[in-house]
């Protein structure tokens, strides 16, 4: 039979667990890598389609508008046409600053 130490088996325990936790930290890394890979792809395409709009569009006026705690950004063109989109979270810090917010 063989006899081992307390710190020996201490010392192997503590091996395999280090061993355990690289081999799952590298396979995060590979599976984060992988959503940048993804993300890099999305990133690289136009987010403006211009085939949508054959002629400039001319804006007509822009709203700041309150929505609870949040702020909403109201956007008209000469022609008519009308777009809403949320506001950046520190659009609340900003808002003192802009006039007229509805």
């Amino acid at each position: 039979m063989v006899r081992i130490t307390r710190r020996e088996l201490l010392r192997a325990g503590l091996a395999g667990l280090a061993a355990g936790v690289s081999v799952a930290s590298m396979a995060k890394a590979d599976e984060a890598n992988a959503n940048y890979e993804k993300l890099d792809a999305v990133l690289a395409r136009p987010v403006f389609k211009r085939e949508l709009f054959p002629e400039p569009v001319l804006i007509e006026s822009v709203d700041l508008l309150r929505y609870g705690g949040s702020f909403l950004c109201r956007v008209r063109s000469n022609c008519g046409a009308e777009g809403i989109s949320v506001a950046h979270g520190t659009m609340r810090l900003l808002y003192p600053d802009l006039p007229k917010a509805r």
